[in-house]
């Protein structure tokens, strides 16, 4: 049974900490309900006692399509079809080849399982928005992180082709670009080098990086445009970034 929400549903990756939970605290202000999710969400939110109002949260591992499409299906069956679909993934790693695959199944196949769980809605209703969060590095690159990279440049190429496919429909597919940000994305690395070049990267821009609040608020202003704009790439860096 459908509560009765003005606003429309709001489906939010990587939810569970950074960028994605600025993200749902400011749609929440807003009065969104939304789906959140991420692998082990439940978890997180429940240890720091975070919650929202008109909000479904749960553990979804994205690389599955079937647990995508069912907790999207579930969330759909309470507040209607979703319009806003907002991909933000991590996975920051250095170049071990057992973390490879992990970031592969997580940017790229995680990224085309959300978008293919709303698509064919968004298409048949002629309205809708997905978001892709990717990163600078996938336009010119980072040292040590060559997958990382190469895995947001196939973000940054799939939103457009997408976007080219359903423009037609009247859905937006946007790309919102971050350069260098306050993150915990390196927490799972193994690989301290890397850890400490972009800590070192870091303090060489007098520590002056984005903060989740600025992404959080570039994804509002994004959305809230007409449905008749979009912004194809926004990208954003701190002003002392200088690659």
């Amino acid at each position: 049974m459908q509560e009765n929400i003005s606003k429309p549903l709001v489906i939010i990756t990587g939810a569970s900490t950074g960028f994605g939970l600025e993200t749902a605290k400011l749609f929440n202000s807003k009065g969104y309900p939304m789906l959140l999710i991420s692998r082990n969400i439940e978890t997180i939110y429940l240890k720091n006692n975070i919650s929202f109002s008109n909000s479904i949260v749960k553990n979804v591992d994205i690389s599955n399509f079937t647990d995508v499409q069912n907790a999207i299906s579930q969330a759909e069956s309470i507040y209607g079809k979703a319009d806003l679909l907002v991909i933000m993934l991590g996975n920051i790693y250095s170049q071990p080849i057992e973390e490879w695959q992990t970031m592969i199944n997580t940017n790229i196949t995680g990224t085309m399982n959300c978008t293919n769980a709303v698509l064919k809605n968004m298409t048949e209703r002629k309205h809708g928005t997905i978001i892709n969060v990717s990163s600078i590095c996938g336009r010119s690159g980072a040292p040590q992180h060559s997958i990382y990279s190469a895995s947001k440049t196939f973000i940054d190429m799939v939103t457009e082709q997408v976007r080219q496919e359903v423009a037609k429909s009247n859905v937006r597919v946007m790309l919102l670009a971050p350069g260098i940000s306050e993150t915990n994305l390196l927490d799972s690395s193994q690989d301290m080098e890397a850890v400490n070049n972009l800590t070192n990267w870091r303090e060489s821009l007098g520590d002056k990086v984005l903060l989740p609040i600025d992404i959080a608020q570039s994804i509002m202003y994004m959305y809230q445009l007409p449905q008749s704009l979009t912004i194809r790439e926004f990208v954003i860096a701190s002003t002392s970034q200088d690659k």
